[in-house]
This record gives C-alpha cells, structure tokens and sequence, in this order.
C-alpha cells in the first residue's frame, strides 16, 4: 500500500484552561488525513521532534505515558477530535506541542508546518503535603561524642513556588530520655534539603545548651518541593550515665504551626561503652562488637603474665576500628565468662 501523507495540516490551535498540573489544547481543524491529528507535547520552549513515518505511536493524555518521538517528546493525543486536556503536568513549568493531520491506514503524519505553542502551568502557593518523623538510628551512643542523630524530621512540599513556604521553627521534646539534664550537653538541629542522609553542613537555628523538656528552634529556611530532611541530634556530656537512654520528639511551623503524623517514632538510645578485642599474640586488634549492649565473653590467659585475649567470638573489621577494651573490675577465672557494659 502506498504510503500518502494528508494534503492538508491541521489548523484553528489555542489553549483553553491552564492549571497548575494540567492544560486542555484546542484545534479547529483536521486537516484531511483519515486519523484525524496527532499531538506531541514537550517539556521546555523548543518544539517537540516530529514523528517518523509509517511508525504507529500509543497515545496517552497523561503526559510521559504515551510513546514518544524522542525522549521528552510525548504522544498525548491521536485522533478526530477537536481537544484534548493534558495531566500530569509540572507545577509553574513551561511546555510545547505540535500537532500534526496524520493517515492511521498508513501512518503517515504531514510533517510540514505543523501547529503548535507554548504555555507555561500555573504557579501556586506551596504547601505541607504531609509530615512525619523517623529514628532511623538506635545504636549505642557514648560518653562525649557529638552531633549523635536522634531523630528525623521529614517535610513533604508541594512544588508550587508562588509563593514558596518558609519553615520558621521547630520544636523538640527531650522526652524518651532517662536524665537529660546530666546526660546530653546540647542539642541541635540540622538541614540537609532534599537530601536523606544525616550531616551537620547546615544547621537550624542556635545550639540548645543543657535541653530538658521542651524547646522552640526559631530560624527560616525556604522549603524545596518534595521531601525536606531536619535532624534533632545530641552532644553526649562525658560523665553521661551508661545504661541511660537519650530520645526526642517533634513538631515544627511552616507558614502555620503543624504536627508531623507521627511525633514520637519508636526507639532510643542507650549511652553505652564500646568495647574491642585485644589481639592475639602477632595478631591486629579489630572491633568485635558494633554497636552492642551487653556482651558476655570468655578469657583465657595468653601466654605469661596478665595479658588476656577473647576467646569465642570472631573479629568483623580492621581498622580504623583500633581501640581500647574497657576497664573491667573483679576476680578473673579462666573459663568463667565476664559481662561488660558497652
């Protein structure tokens, strides 16, 4: 069969409601082709790229579900109608389309001069979409150490920017946590953007010095569309109890005050020691315990003298996992086994 293009383009284009995530694209005319017109729509100000001929192409009005002519040039409309309302659109984001009269008995689209424009979607206020908080971390932490991750915050933003929304404060609670007040020597809170993985480049608002109860964070940073990551995180005092627990919970104020849908996540920390293995005789030390309570081992005498060795338990890393075992008071008998608190 001989492949023949429309004689005549499609005509009569226009826009008809833009919204911030959809848009209906009108047309008065065909053209002459028996499949009516064939519409491509492209993110960005540059027409989308013509269809190949005697290529069939799948349709889809939700846009990036159809075919495409090339990546980011999508079908979203194929056949004798007069409109078509495009979803899936980006909020404040400019878009083109080209349509095309097209044969569907042989597919064959009448590529010169095809109509087409730009529009741009709405841009609309941000907002919370939804709010949570996490403990991702439930290790041990120890006497002295800083910025130890408590819990996290994450703020789910619309993508609309006009205006965009700032995050004013955030509020934590101490709860959870045996003895603050002797046992944590600050708190602060940290922001890491769209970004999952818990650093202290960015920092919300003052150190809380010596937090017990509850206590505000003021500051402003301007939200991104999607997930926002805050993080409440602990300095550890040196004399902090071992076996205490040290925990949190939140709620925060962006453009209103709001409370995340879960405030306090279950879990906490215990202040602990860490304690490591001494090496053998020719051996390296290495850490045998990540992130324990409790553990429970055996000694044996190692040669002559008052050097000892674990027995019963096998090394998981080298260094730079080089440290000291803990101090352990009592009467050693070989083959008793001795618990030490990490």
């Amino acid at each position: 069969m001989a492949r023949v293009e429309p004689s005549i383009q499609a005509s009569g284009n226009s826009m008809g409601t833009i919204n911030a995530t959809d848009a209906t694209i009108n047309w008065s005319g065909n053209g002459n082709g028996n499949g009516g017109v064939f519409v491509l729509l492209k993110q960005g100000s540059s027409a989308p790229y013509e269809p190949s001929q005697a290529v069939s192409y799948a349709a889809n009005a939700n846009f990036g579900s159809g075919d495409f002519t090339l990546a980011g040039s999508y079908v979203v409309y194929k056949g004798s109608g007069s409109s078509v309302t495009v979803t899936g659109l980006s909020i404040g984001t400019e878009y083109t389309y080209s349509i095309y009269a097209y044969n569907s008995t042989t597919d064959c689209y009448k590529l010169v001069s095809p109509i087409g424009a730009s529009f741009t979607t709405l841009n609309v206020p941000m907002v919370v979409l939804s709010s949570t908080t996490t403990q991702l971390v439930t290790a041990n932490v120890t006497q002295n150490s800083p910025n130890n991750q408590i819990i996290g915050l994450q703020v789910v933003a619309s993508g609309g920017t006009n205006p965009a929304l700032d995050f004013t404060s955030i509020t934590f609670n101490t709860s959870g946590s045996t003895s603050p007040g002797s046992d944590i020597v600050s708190a602060k809170i940290y922001y890491t953007g769209n970004s999952s993985t818990f650093t202290t480049t960015t920092q919300f608002g003052s150190t809380v010095v010596g937090p017990n109860g509850s206590h505000v964070v003021n500051d402003l940073i301007t939200l991104l569309p999607g997930t926002n990551y805050f993080w409440v995180a602990y300095d550890i005092a040196p004399a902090a109890t071992i076996g205490n627990f040290v925990d949190a919970y939140t709620s925060f104020t962006a453009g209103s005050p709001l409370t995340p849908s879960v405030t306090n996540p279950a879990g906490s920390r215990e202040i602990g020691l860490i304690v490591y293995c001494i090496p053998a005789p020719g051996g390296s030390a290495c850490d045998i315990f990540s992130n324990a309570d409790v553990v429970t081992v055996s000694l044996s005498i190692n040669g002559t003298g008052s050097t000892f060795n674990f027995t019963g338990d096998t090394c998981l890393g080298g260094a730079p996992n080089n440290y000291q075992i803990n101090s352990y008071t009592g009467n050693l008998v070989i083959g008793i086994p001795i618990t030490s608190r990490m």
